[in-house]
């Protein structure tokens, strides 16, 4: 339907609304989504609605339509009246329109609905443009949506179309009910998931055991997109381990097995699964306290307070609670508390042990023990001693008054101060029990409040100092805000200035004044220069100042400014380079910021001390002044300068100079001052160049070469000289020396006419003699070095065919020995030797001898089956086997290398002894081979195991292993003995476990199997039976699956049957408080547990206790509750308690309480049980005082006025006659109107409460 279309619909509609009177006018701004008030008439349209919300092509979609307010078919004036039928328009995703007719339900006047076909090509969202209702009388009504410009949310009618399912569900979470049970308990995992289009199939859940195996199971639907699987208690017994179970997959499929799967493995993870874990547990851990209190936290003496612990056990309930305080004379006191329901426990700390007998102070809460049914237990410890926790909740402290501290006296030391200086204040207090901290608010000038704390000084006074810091910037009147006391028990005082409060106090004897102080300091005085030379310091500074000087923090000397501001004063010479710091301080004690003057140097410094200089020196060094500056010039030319160092010392670096020239050397201290040249000559200090020197050999004895000319040459040994000459004018020389042996050292030296020599030049004396012939130890295919003698020191080299094969040196005795690889047999070695200065001898040859044993052979494995030996040897060597020495047959290996060797059958675990001998004669090392046994041992005998066993027993093949399996697993191993009988420990198993027996030879030959069951002799080990009261009529509990369950009451048996989860209920008649019953379980074998006692619980609460009137003078309460029961008088938030005698008689005291006081009395039975509470109203019992008479009374008085008790009526008589009656106000003031009366007449005046009682009667006389 296009736009254009609507307009005529809208013409159509407001036709048939004008003619139809019937039809409702439309409702602007009502969503359809929500009930429609009755203002808008019969037949509104209430809500619209689809069956899915999204839905596949193809297919129908069902659209609901309700009306609100429906009138029905009716037949009113002549025709029909209500709704007949409706029309819903679609907009589709295309952008065109389409309409789907609505009929009316046959169950409901208020409901209609019909079927919407969906499209291929219109994929995507249908939303609702339009409803129109269709009724009897023909006119309609059309509901426009927002989207189309209506008025109306039509939404609720919106769906979506898609054209297939290909996606599987979405997973959303997954939780459990409890993340900890008990082993053999139920967990509950829950999944949320969704499928909006399929719905879900299945959901599948993967569990990692404790025991390390892996369960899969399938959660069902319970609505609203979640599933759930309980695990039942087989899954989370010990059968599976104890521990955590782990979710580690979830695989949800949808209807068209579309499948989504999240995986949360250690080793692959793509979801976190953690909130579908569970772990199992036993009951090992005590109960947990949740919190500790007081209802009072502070008492005086003999009052009681009351202690509250709440505490949860996991899995058991809490049985016991006990409490122990520490007292404050040392002493410790310990009780239980009760419970009062609701995971809480109390108990009433006895009055008598507040009375002060025990000390007074803190009574601190040490130790609470929480004890659960299954006799686990929690200690928390808050002693200094082993603190566990904290217990402050239930510490209170014990006072023996409440009385404040009382201030005696506040003040300061000094009433007026200048800024900058300190003040201290003063406080006088007392208390009765101890001041423990007193502290004080004082109103600065600037407004602003400075608190400090006051400490102790002396007997009750106590002191605080404000720091100079604090005044600094204060200056102005200074006031105290307040002051607070507080005494060891913590009551306090707080004493407001009457400045602040108008009903504060005066403290103004702890005011003060800060004046402001002249905090200007002067100016930086000036100096006159000073030098080393100087004794006199002048200068100007304020007038009236001092000026003082120091050097290095001495004062050297000081003078006061005059008038002018001029001062002078001496010193004593001060050393050159000093600092002096010069400073002025006025009469006000500000010191001017420091002048500093340096003292001048005018001495020039003193001559340098230069060392000797050279020709070839390009350094000039020497001392001089400290820090001076040092120049060097040479015929007028500047050649360098430095600084000296902190020792004076200097180095310059200049060019060198020709021998004898002239050097003058100037210092200059860093003041400028200079001295006079000192003149240094340069002196020839270059060593001729060193000699070079012809070879010499071991025949020589002449020494050539060349040098500087006409300088001597000379050749020393060992420092020795055996020749000199003077090098001629070619600078050549030849030197006579005798013959040296080679390897000697001679050194050659040239010295010019100045002295300077030059540096040696060495030469060795040559070696021309080779060697002598290497002798060489014969050596075989088995060695890895060769060895021989050489001459000493010289190279020894192997070679093979040509090729270097080890080198080696000989040592000082001729000998030695070269590593090589080892040679074949027949390979010849060549060997020479070479000495430091090359020369070769003659070389040498040896031959490789063969010397090695063939391997030793490989033997193939040999059984008692067997008639021949086979396996691998060296080739061609002859193979022997033999057994016990004796060779039971021989034979000879082939090309390849192989051999078999017939012999006769041996027996199991023979020895055979196998050996190889090549054509050399070498032998082999020998091969030792065991005959192997192949036969398999009998099937094993088994004795019978039962489940409580550790063990199986039997008989079997002496020595052969025995492993008992079960599931595949060996559960257990072990040996028989020589006798075949064998015993193998096991875990103790399940009754109906299959154990499987296998024997193994010590061959590996494994037997037949043996399988038996194991036999139950195992009674229930699981008995947990809940808490029976006196109102219950059932036992029920927790055991062995399928166990009989017996309730022994007395004489008497009641049973039943444990169900599949364990659980049971045994139907009891209702018993006594404290009677015992005695359960025992037996499971299908017949095996009985151990028996369970348990006493039924009184959980009978008293009756209301009858309470006596109560007047406003009673200083007891009494009456009857249930005998021995703690009887509780609460008045208030305080609770006075006394217990009832034997014939439930109570006697409670409490204090004098005001008339209209609620006293509320409840009576508790040894097991806790608290009665109904009895509320009692106190009654007025005490008449008001005498009326006091205000009026002088004469003979013409008409009204006598007075007070009395607020809201009493006033009667006045005369004898017995009353003459005037009126009622006091609210502040008791009252006025009578009476007549006149006579002189001397006697008026009786007195006064009545709202309770009737009449006050004592008030005379008065006439006058």
């Amino acid at each position: 339907m296009n736009k254009k279309s609507f307009l005529v619909f809208l013409v159509i509609f407001y036709i048939f609304y004008m003619s139809a009177g019937s039809i409702p006018a439309k409702a602007d701004g009502i969503d359809v989504s929500k009930s429609i008030s009755d203002e808008d008439g019969p037949n509104v349209i209430d809500t619209i609605s689809v069956e899915k919300k999204n839905i596949i092509v193809p297919n129908w979609q069902k659209v609901i339509v309700t009306i609100k307010n429906s009138n029905g078919m009716g037949y009113i004036g002549g025709s029909f009246t209500g709704v007949k039928d409706m029309t819903v328009s679609y907009k589709l995703p295309s952008g065109s329109y389409t309409q789907v007719h609505l009929s009316k339900d046959s169950s409901s006047d208020s409901s209609f609905y019909g079927y919407m076909s969906t499209y291929y090509s219109e994929t995507g969202e249908w939303t609702v443009a339009n409803i129109t209702e269709y009724f009897y009388n023909g006119g309609f009504r059309v509901y426009f949506d927002k989207s189309e410009g209506g008025s109306y949310e039509l939404d609720g009618g919106n769906y979506t179309v898609y054209a297939s399912d290909t996606a599987g569900p979405v997973f959303k979470s997954v939780s459990v009910d409890k993340s900890r049970i008990l082993v053999g308990g139920s967990s509950t995992v829950t999944v949320e998931a969704e499928d909006i289009l399929s719905g879900i199939q299945s959901v599948s859940l993967e569990y990692l055991f404790p025991n390390n195996n892996y369960i899969s199971v399938t959660a069902e639907s319970i609505g609203n997109n979640q599933y759930q699987f309980s695990f039942p208690s087989y899954l989370t017994s010990e059968n599976y381990g104890m521990g955590k179970f782990d979710l580690v997959s979830i695989t949800i499929k949808d209807n068209l097995n579309n499948a989504t799967s999240i995986y949360d493995y250690s080793y692959y993870r793509t979801g976190d699964l953690s909130g579908g874990d569970f772990t199992t547990v036993q009951d090992t851990e005590g109960p947990v306290l949740n919190s500790v209190s007081v209802d009072k936290t502070k008492i005086l003496t003999g009052d009681s307070v009351t202690i509250t612990i709440n505490a949860v056990d996991e899995f058991s309930d809490v049985e016991n609670i006990s409490l122990n305080y520490s007292l404050p004379n040392g002493w410790g006191v310990g009780f239980n508390a009760q419970y009062i329901g609701n995971n809480q426990f109390q108990a009433v700390f006895p009055s008598f042990i507040t009375t002060g007998d025990y000390g007074l102070g803190k009574f601190e809460l040490t130790y609470v023990t929480l004890t659960d049914t299954k006799n686990n237990s929690t200690v928390i410890s808050d002693s200094k001693f082993n603190p566990t926790g904290i217990l402050d909740g239930g510490d209170f402290t014990v006072m023996p008054e409440s009385d404040p501290p009382t201030v005696k006296s506040i003040s300061v030391d000094k009433k007026e101060i200048l800024s900058g200086n300190s003040v201290k204040l003063i406080a006088e207090v007392d208390d009765a029990s101890g001041v423990k901290n007193v502290s004080a608010t004082l109103l600065k000038p600037d407004g602003n409040t400075y608190t400090l704390t006051l400490t102790h000084s002396h007997d009750n006074v106590f002191e605080a100092v404000i720091p100079e810091n604090e005044t600094v910037n204060g200056v102005g009147n200074w006031s105290i805000y307040n002051l607070w006391v507080n005494d060891i028990y913590d009551n306090s005082t707080y004493i407001w200035s009457n400045l602040v409060n108008s009903w504060g106090e005066d403290l103004t004897g702890a005011n003060f004044h800060v004046n402001e102080r002249d905090i200007t300091p002067p100016y930086p005085p000036s100096a006159s220069s000073i030098d080393e030379n100087s004794t006199l310091l002048s200068g100007y500074s304020e007038p009236g100042a001092t000026v003082s000087a120091t050097v290095n923090g001495v004062l050297i000397g000081s003078a006061i400014a005059d008038s002018n501001g001029y001062y002078e004063f001496s010193i004593v010479e001060q050393a050159a380079k000093s600092q002096i710091l010069i400073t002025a301080t006025d009469s006000s004690g500000n010191t001017s910021q420091v002048t500093r003057i340096i003292v001048k140097d005018v001495t020039p410094p003193a001559k340098p001390e230069v060392d000797e200089i050279y020709d070839n020196s390009t350094y000039i060094t020497g001392h001089a002044e400290p820090g001076s500056n040092v120049y060097v010039y040479a015929n007028d030319h500047y050649l360098g300068s430095s600084i000296t160092n902190e020792s004076g010392v200097f180095s310059i670096e200049a060019p060198s100079q020709s021998a004898g020239t002239e050097l003058h050397i100037y210092v200059a201290d860093d003041s400028g001052n200079t001295t006079g040249p000192t003149i240094i000559v340069v002196k020839d200090g270059t060593a001729p160049e060193k000699p070079e020197v012809s070879g010499v050999t071991e025949h020589s004895s002449i020494v050539t070469g060349s040098a500087e000319t006409g300088s001597l040459v000379e050749v020393k040994k060992s420092g020795d000289s055996i020749g000199s000459v003077t090098a001629d004018s070619d600078g050549k020389f030849e030197i006579s020396i005798p013959v040296q042996p080679a390897g000697t050292k001679l050194e050659v030296t040239a010295t010019d006419k100045a002295g300077n020599v030059s540096e040696g030049t060495t030469v060795v004396v040559k070696d021309v003699t080779a060697p002598g012939k290497v002798t060489v130890i014969d050596l075989t295919d088995q060695d890895i070095a060769v060895s021989g003698e050489a001459e000493a020191g010289t190279t020894v080299e192997v070679f093979a065919n040509s090729s270097l094969i080890g080198k080696g040196t000989a040592g000082i005795d001729g000998k030695f020995s070269i590593n090589i690889q080892r040679q074949k047999a027949g390979t010849e070695l060549v060997v020479t030797s070479t000495d430091n200065d090359g020369n070769i001898s003659e070389a040498t040859t040896v031959v490789v001898k063969d010397a090695t044993a063939p391997d030793k052979p490989i033997v193939y494995e040999v059984t008692d089956k067997d008639t021949s030996v086979t396996g691998q040897a060296e080739a061609g060597s002859e193979v022997k086997v033999k057994v016990n020495d004796t060779v039971i047959g021989t034979g000879t290996t082939g090309e390849n290398g192989h051999y078999q060797v017939d012999i006769s059958a041996q027996k199991a675990g023979t020895e055979l002894v196998v050996i190889a001998t090549d054509t050399a004669g070498n032998v082999s090392e020998t091969t030792t081979i065991v005959v192997k046994d192949a036969t398999a041992p009998e099937k094993p005998v088994v004795n019978q195991v039962s489940d409580k066993d550790t063990t199986v027993a039997g008989q079997t093949e002496a020595g052969s292993t025995i492993e008992v399996k079960k599931s595949g697993s060996v559960i257990g191993a072990g040996t028989a003995g020589e006798d075949g009988q064998y015993l193998v420990a096991i875990p103790m198993q399940k009754a109906g476990t299959e154990l499987v027996i296998v024997a193994t030879d010590a061959a590996g030959n494994i037997s037949s199997t043996e399988t038996i069951k194991v036999t139950d002799k195992t009674a229930p080990s699981v008995l947990t039976v809940n808490s029976v009261s006196d109102k219950s009529k059932e036992v029920t509990g927790k055991t062995e699956v399928g166990a009989t369950i017996s309730v022994k009451i007395g004489t008497k048996i009641y049973a039943a049957k444990a169900d599949t989860n364990g659980n049971f209920k045994v139907i009891i008649p209702a018993q006594k408080a404290g009677t015992k019953l005695i359960v025992t379980a037996k499971d299908a074998a017949g095996n009985v547990s151990a028996a369970k006692s348990i006493s039924v619980l009184d959980k009978t609460a008293p009756v209301t206790p009858s309470v006596t009137t109560i007047s406003d003078q009673a200083k007891v309460v009494t009456g009857k509750a249930e005998a021995g029961s703690i009887v509780t008088i609460l008045i208030g938030t305080k609770k006075y308690i006394a217990k009832a005698d034997a014939k439930g008689n109570f006697k409670v005291t409490i204090p004098v309480q005001k008339a209209g006081t609620k006293v509320i009395v409840t009576a508790k039975d040894a097991a806790g049980n608290v009665s109904v509470a009895k509320s009692v109203i106190v009654i007025d019992k005490t008449a008001p005082t005498a009326p006091k008479i205000k009026t002088t009374v004469r003979s013409t008085t008409k009204e006598v006025t007075g007070t009395s008790e607020a809201y009493s009526t006033i009667t006045i008589k005369v004898g017995s006659k009353v003459i005037g009656t009126a009622k006091a106000d609210s502040k008791g003031n009252f006025k009578v109107k009476i007549k006149a009366q006579k002189k001397n007449t006697i008026l009786i005046v007195t006064a009545t409460d709202k309770a009737k009682n009449v006050s004592k009667a008030t005379t008065v006389k006439v006058k």
